[in-house]
């Protein structure tokens, strides 16, 4: 696939361009290619560890000429169709996957940048923190204000213009993601038949998604089958409220783990007072102690309580 990149009203003169904008532009085109190649993989943009060589050449964008007179850069690069190894699909990036054979890097560049300027779009699940931080840094390759970077491809069906307003809507849409959180939480393991690295996960609040760690093997989890766990790891952010989770270590529950994950406030009324039985949260209190201090250490003020008792009377 070839495309070209076009820069109008740039500072330098007679059709030349400075190596650090160059280097800019390529680097933000590696970047912002290989997350948004990663988020349609596992559902996050960011990847640690060193990137294996398939992915390498999957990511290859060559440099091919540069035309005379004018700042316009001819640029190639293959179909993933021909450059990536299979992939495990991902339940909840069907149709991003089934369209992954036909893209590129700068095809996933240029949707990504689409995305991200769009004002209304169902596909910003495809965005997260990251990778919009990624696409903010293009904005140091602009010189000039009436600068204009332009990628378009060769039979000019697709084309993005970059202006540099437009990283004041990309830093508002970040502005609004919450930071990647530390998380810890129970429930029961129930992973999905088209991945071993996607997971599924019951808790009281409903069902939880996440991906294994590249550090944690699919047999640790598959023999916690069915069963309460504890999980930690990171949970990622995307526009909307949306999440993903990482997981880093997961372990058997054991009595008592669980209230460590949960917040404590059903136990307590809006003003602090002990609550009223006919929700049942007194006899919550109780098996509550029970599990921690044994039946025979339970606070027996608890058996007091009227059950009737109503702190919002």
């Amino acid at each position: 696939m070839n495309y070209e990149l076009r820069i109008e009203n740039l500072r330098e003169e007679g059709g030349a361009i400075d190596l650090n904008r160059l280097t800019r532009i390529a680097n933000c085109i590696r970047r912002v290619s290989e997350g948004a190649l990663q988020i349609r993989l596992k559902g996050i943009s960011l990847k640690r560890g060193r990137k294996k060589i398939s992915l390498q050449n999957a990511l290859r964008v060559s440099l091919t000429g540069m035309q005379k007179g004018n700042t316009v850069l001819s640029l190639e690069t293959e179909r993933f169709e021909k450059t990536l190894e299979p992939y495990q699909t991902n339940l909840f990036l069907v149709e991003a996957q089934v369209e992954l054979p036909n893209e590129n890097p700068i095809s996933l560049f240029i949707k990504t940048f689409q995305l991200a300027l769009a004002e209304n779009n169902d596909k910003k699940d495809l965005l997260d923190k990251p990778l919009l931080q990624e696409l903010k840094k293009l904005r140091k390759a602009f010189y000039k204000v009436d600068e204009i970077i332009t990628f378009s491809s060769e039979d000019k069906t697709t084309e993005l213009e970059i202006r540099q307003s437009d990283f004041d809507r990309i830093k508002d849409l970040e502005d609004e993601i919450p930071n990647p959180q530390t998380m810890v939480l129970n429930g029961a393991v129930d992973m999905l038949q088209y991945s071993n690295l996607k997971v599924k996960i019951k808790t009281e609040e409903g069902f939880v998604f996440g991906f294994l760690s590249d550090g944690l093997s699919p047999k640790e989890i598959a023999s916690l089958w069915g069963k309460e766990a504890i999980f930690t790891g990171t949970s990622y952010f995307k526009p909307g409220g949306r999440s993903i989770i990482e997981i880093e270590e997961v372990y058997e529950c054991g009595p008592g783990d669980s209230y460590f994950t949960k917040n404590p406030q059903p136990f307590l009324s809006k003003k602090g007072l002990p609550p009223s039985n006919r929700d049942g949260s007194v006899q919550a209190m109780r098996e509550f102690q029970e599990k921690w201090l044994g039946p025979s250490r339970r606070d027996p003020d608890l058996d007091q309580l009227p059950i009737e008792f109503d702190p919002e009377d």
